[in-house]
């Protein structure tokens, strides 16, 4: 959730605000907290992609922990849809815990700013840009210079596309080609997959909604 974001930090001049765009970002961080909890074993989804918790036992991570122990107290099993709908519901929350978290590990800094002097909004600004570089460098040698990746960095580069992310980690030029070795390298990562499509499938259903309240 910590890189998706950073991820999705606006880059300098753009008033360091968080980017939201295809998908609406707390979805994005709902689904880097399920796919985190099913690389780390403690859950996991059937064919059907019905979500089952398979070990309980907390974690370091506070955040991941409230997630854990809510699909934990459900009465009955929901499709990855119905969490990913529920939980980002909540992204906001979410957010601001992990903006909190990488305030403390001194990688963020938060400033107060006013939109049009009046309208307050948060300003995020790097203190240390080394953890936003090293993730878009092991992104970067994955697609562009073709390093092996693992499952964690592919479940990344799911979220990240599924998010429109990818354009905060390639340039102009590299980002058509870069697309499509992001789409052939993910293919086979299917908790990257499972969690992408969904989230197409809210970003779709979030668009259709606007085009009906426009017409």
């Amino acid at each position: 959730m910590e890189e998706l974001l950073l991820l999705a930090l606006r880059e300098k001049g753009e008033k360091g605000r968080v980017k939201v765009a295809g998908v609406d970002l707390r979805y994005g961080l709902a689904g880097a907290a399920l796919a985190e909890l099913s690389l780390q074993g403690k859950i996991e989804w059937d064919t059907h992609k019905e979500v089952r918790v398979c070990d309980k036992t907390p974690g370091p991570d506070r955040l991941l922990n409230d997630v854990l122990d809510e699909l934990g107290k459900a009465h009955h099993r929901k499709k990855l849809a119905a969490w990913l709908s529920a939980l980002g519901e909540k992204g906001k929350h979410y957010q601001k815990g992990i903006i909190a978290s990488l305030v403390t590990k001194g990688f963020l800094q938060v400033k107060a700013g006013r939109y049009l002097w009046v309208i307050p909004y948060q300003v995020y600004t790097q203190s240390n840009a080394s953890a936003k570089y090293q993730v878009k460098h092991r992104l970067r040698a994955i697609v562009l210079a073709g390093e092996k990746p693992d499952d964690y960095a592919l479940t990344l580069l799911s979220l990240a596309d599924a998010c429109d992310l990818l354009d905060h980690v390639f340039t102009v030029d590299e980002i058509r080609s870069a697309r499509k070795r992001v789409k052939a390298l993910v293919r086979d990562n299917a908790i990257g997959v499972a969690i992408a499509e969904v989230l197409q499938d809210i970003a779709d259903a979030a668009a259709a909604a606007v085009v009906a309240v426009s017409a």
